[in-house]
């Protein structure tokens, strides 16, 4: 199908809207000279891309009735003049439910108790070719964020994989956003049980790949004879590149050029940090990545 607009005028919009069953991923194509003046909303609008050729995207839609609408803004007509885009081999996939416990482990067996909010809750859904199996959130609208949450002992850190939005990250009395993009994140997990929770008030988000990693003791600053001395006990399969010590400057947290790792074994990792450096007040932090 084709969508068009006047030249040097500021048409109406042109729209196309087409329902689908959730849970599920629509996919389509595109085609036009515009960029990026279609928007596809459910019910967050958002830009797709157009480079002139054919272009193939898709979108997850959670679990229920969705309306999907692609718009062509009239509005921007006067700076563009003339456009048209196709839309072409619109699909919806429907996918595979799963056991929180199972999607959060990569589709594998698991035992991990997971808790979701009753109203919105997260679902499990199986992976595809190109993304693997993981939990989905809604789409939040309402005044309370859709939640998902289990229980960790630490110390310990939990790696895990997250996309589609920004997504508040709470863990012994301490929160934080997080822009889920795809790629690997950690967060520390303090001595004792506690309750981990990921919380979303905006579009759909996904989270995989969740990993317990615990530690055999908690990170510990010695001073001595004018040095500090850091150990680390190493979370289990982290690498040393993956574990960073970082100070706080001016109010942001920067690496600490001075660290040096002067032992390394499999459970823990030890630097000597600036000569001196314990003789002025500073405050230090140890953060974690996961390749």
């Amino acid at each position: 199908m084709k969508l068009q607009r006047e030249v040097d005028s500021v048409s109406p919009d042109r729209t196309v809207s087409m329902c689908f069953p959730g849970a599920g991923r629509v996919s389509y194509w595109t085609k036009g000279k515009s960029d990026p003046y279609i928007s596809l909303t459910e019910p967050f609008g958002y830009p797709s891309n157009f480079s002139g050729g054919w272009l193939s995207q898709s979108t997850w839609l959670g679990p229920g009735v969705h309306r999907v609408t692609w718009t062509l803004h009239g509005q921007y007509s006067r700076f563009i003049g003339n456009a048209e885009v196709f839309l072409a081999d619109v699909a919806f996939t429907s996918s595979q439910t799963l056991p929180l416990a199972w999607a959060l482990n990569g589709g594998a067996f698991s035992t991990r108790v997971w808790r979701t909010s009753p109203d919105q809750p997260w679902l499990g859904l199986g992976g595809n070719a190109s993304q693997g199996a993981g939990a989905y959130s809604p789409v939040t609208t309402g005044p309370s964020p859709s939640w998902l949450e289990t229980d960790v002992n630490g110390p310990a850190v939990v790696s895990y994989r997250g996309s589609g939005s920004v997504i508040r990250v709470g863990v012994a009395g301490d929160e934080f956003a997080q822009i889920f993009t795809g790629q690997s994140m950690a967060v520390y997990v303090p001595p004792g049980r506690h309750i981990l929770r990921w919380s979303n008030e905006g579009p759909a988000a996904v989270l995989r790949n969740v990993v317990h990693r615990p530690m055999s003791g908690v990170v510990n600053l010695e001073n001595g004879a004018g040095e500090l001395w850091l150990t680390v006990p190493r979370p289990a399969g982290i690498a040393d590149n993956s574990i960073q010590v970082q100070v706080l400057a001016d109010g942001i947290w920067k690496p600490e050029a001075s660290a040096a790792v002067v032992e390394s074994t499999s459970s823990r990792l030890r630097y000597r940090l600036e000569p001196g450096a314990g003789t002025v007040s500073r405050i230090y932090r140890v953060s974690f990545s996961v390749p």
